[in-house]
């Protein structure tokens, strides 16, 4: 790397820390506080409170009840948590909308393109810190459920001690002993490893923002328009999923948006449930029907949408006119 471009990586990362700081210790820490939370409610009064609601909303969660009743399940919906998949999205939107019209808004690609570089170098630079940047987030969003993880314990409803025949399977409760809750770590339940597949596809998440906002920002002059784009393009894809999961008069709407490939309550389904399942393009059901898109396939929609965008970004960036700081 010769010095022009350890200096345009040193600006990227000087640009985005205080950011990038913040962001990390807000996943680490909630993500934690998060898994932690899930000791407060022991699953039988869990259950209780969300079966009576399973036959009205029911249609809202992506995976099956009995999955969400079980302790990963529960530790799953960190990754959908506004507070998570915002962060990530912020950032995308955030940096990627930076790249050109955040400098033009600033006036300082005037002063970037006045120095031995060229213009391929200044995006892709930026685009690098970006993605680093993803790639640390998320990393942090898993850590955070695994050190929540590790540090959890949960109280298991009361059971009477039983006696297992030695050499056999046979078990037997003792209707002397005392039933007594046990007090177990929440590793015992949750595989830390099956959090990684969600945690990839939050990552495509991000990338797919960060390059719709690129994108836009690579034709613009003013960083706010190019935010105010993409969020709004974001608000409407939101729109789309959530009514497609309304009503089925409305189920259409799932193919208009890419927000349909980010479901990482599936992805943890698959990876608990359905091991072999884990890098496939469609699931097949236990009847072995074909289902929904596997979670190669998720991220794939994602990260293609990303990269289209990006490239797009490239070639409109490399051909424009660059306007004169105001």
């Amino acid at each position: 790397m010769d010095v022009m471009n350890r200096a345009l990586v040193k600006k990227c990362i000087s640009d985005s820390q205080w950011l990038f700081l913040s962001l990390a210790v807000l996943l680490f820490v909630f993500c934690w506080f998060r898994v932690w939370i899930v000791s407060f409610l022991e699953m039988p009064s869990f259950a209780a409170v969300v079966q009576p609601l399973w036959e009205k909303f029911g249609q809202f969660s992506p995976v099956a009840l009995d999955h969400l009743l079980s302790y990963p399940g529960r530790v799953a919906l960190t990754f959908v948590e506004p507070l998570v998949f915002l962060s990530i999205v912020i950032w995308g939107i955030a940096r990627g909308s930076d790249a050109v019209s955040g400098e033009l808004s600033r006036g300082t690609m005037e002063m970037v393109m006045a120095q031995p570089v060229s213009r391929l170098q200044v995006l892709y630079t930026h685009v690098m810190v970006t993605v680093a940047g993803l790639v640390l987030l998320c990393f942090c969003c898993w850590f955070g459920i695994l050190v929540g993880v590790e540090t959890t314990q949960i109280v298991e409803p009361a059971t009477r001690p039983s006696w297992t025949i030695p050499g056999t399977e046979w078990t037997f409760s003792l209707p002397l002993g005392r039933a007594e809750p046990r007090v177990v770590g929440l590793a015992t339940k949750v595989n830390c490893r099956d959090m990684i597949p969600p945690a990839i596809n939050l990552l495509c998440l991000g990338f797919t923002m960060s390059g719709l906002a690129t994108l836009f920002s690579s034709w613009d002059r003013y960083r706010w328009r190019s935010i105010g784009i993409v969020s709004g393009i974001f608000i409407l894809q939101m729109m789309a999923k959530i009514g497609a999961k309304s009503t089925d008069s409305l189920g259409f709407l799932q193919w208009t948006t890419f927000l349909s490939a980010f479901e990482p309550q599936i992805q943890v389904q698959v990876a608990v449930d359905y091991p072999a399942q884990l890098w496939s393009w469609r699931l097949l059901d236990v009847a072995g029907e074909t289902g929904g898109l596997g979670p190669l396939s998720s991220n794939a929609i994602l990260l293609s949408i990303g990269l289209l965008s990006y490239l797009t970004a490239t070639w409109i960036f490399c051909r424009r006119d660059l306007p004169a700081p105001i």
